[in-house]
C-alpha cells in the first residue's frame, strides 16, 4: 500500500510550457523525488520505529503527458507486516507446523488504531504453549491515510515554491 503523490498539470497561460516549461518540469521531479518523498519516507519510518525486522521504503516516479506520480512504497523483509498492520488482518487461526506447539507471552505492540505510533512494543506475563490458537486479526492503522492527511498542505506548499522558483 503505497502512498501516491500525483499532479496533473493545469496551464493556466497559454504558452507556459514554452516559456518555462522544462525548467518547472525539472524543478517539480527534483522536489518529489528529493525533499517531498524523503518527508514521506521519514513520515513511515516513524510509524514502524522499534520494530522488529522492519520495512525500508522506496519511492518511485512516473510521468505521462501532464501527469506525474509519485509512490512512496514499503518494501524488503518487512514489507508484508506493513500491509498488515497497516491493511488490518482478519480473525484466523494460527497452528503449530514446525513444533509441537506455539510458545508465546502476551504482547503489547507498538502501534494502534487511531494513528497512535512509536511507543514502545513489550511482551510480559508467563509463556503459553498451545497446539493453535484463535488469532483475533489486526485493526487497520492506515498509516497512508494518517501520513496523506498530515503532509497534504506541506506537500502541496513545496511543489507551489518549487514551481515559483523555476518560473
Amino acid at each position: 500500500m503505497p502512498v501516491q503523490i500525483k499532479i496533473e498539470g493545469i496551464f493556466p497561460e497559454k504558452n507556459v510550457i514554452g516559456k518555462a516549461g522544462d525548467r518547472i518540469l525539472d524543478s517539480v521531479k527534483n522536489t518529489l523525488t528529493g525533499t517531498v518523498a524523503r518527508r514521506i519516507e521519514n513520515a513511515m519510518k516513524e510509524r514502524t520505529r522499534g520494530w522488529d525486522q522492519a520495512p525500508t521504503f522506496k519511492s518511485d516516479l512516473t510521468a505521462a503527458t501532464n501527469v506525474l506520480s509519485l509512490l512512496v512504497m514499503p518494501a524488503g523483509r518487512g514489507k508484508i507486516k506493513w500491509e498488515r498492520v497497516s491493511g488490518g488482518t482478519p480473525p484466523h487461526t494460527i497452528t503449530a507446523r514446525r513444533a509441537p506447539t506455539l510458545v508465546f507471552q502476551s504482547y503489547r505492540p507498538s502501534t494502534a488504531p487511531g494513528n497512535v505510533y512509536g511507543r514502545s512494543h513489550s511482551r510480559y506475563g508467563p509463556y503459553t504453549r498451545k497446539v493453535s490458537v484463535r488469532n483475533k486479526g489486526i485493526k487497520p492503522r492506515n498509516f497512508e491515510e494518517h501520513i496523506v492527511r498530515e503532509e497534504e498542505g506541506w506537500v502541496v506548499r513545496t511543489l507551489r515554491a518549487a514551481v515559483e522558483k523555476a518560473k
